[in-house]
């Protein structure tokens, strides 16, 4: 194999290596917060199908949703505990209280949770 050649190889399997780096390399995303859409905090609503909503952090692969009866603080029923790539989601839920939190997630951090509170009311 002439220098010319090798030289080539050599410099297409140091650029194939700078390139590929940024598969391996995530972003940092425990610093940065979720910000939750809808449902809105404190919403009392009559509305049982609920869409759950939120803004989507640079860097994150899946969102960590869950959803409990009547808080965090003091859970009767888990509705929900699921891992998602998309930044909604919709269930139908019964009258009553309910928290709600999520969180996103990469390969090596995740953010804080962000909580918020809403009410469904019978007809």
């Amino acid at each position: 194999m002439n220098r010319i050649m090798s030289l080539k190889i050599f410099i297409s399997v140091i650029l194939l290596n700078i390139f590929s780096c940024s598969d391996i390399f995530e972003i940092d995303i425990s610093s940065e917060e979720v910000e939750l859409l809808a449902p809105s905090d404190s919403l009392v609503t009559t509305e049982q199908l609920q869409r759950f909503w939120w803004t989507t952090v640079t860097g994150s692969m899946w969102y960590e949703l869950q959803v409990v009866s009547p808080s965090f603080s003091e859970i009767s029923s888990v509705k929900l505990d699921t891992v998602l790539e998309k930044n909604y989601y919709q269930l139908s839920l019964k009258p009553g209280s309910y928290q709600w939190r999520i969180r996103a997630i990469n390969g090596s951090s995740c953010t804080g949770f962000s909580i918020s509170t809403f009410k469904i009311d019978t007809l």
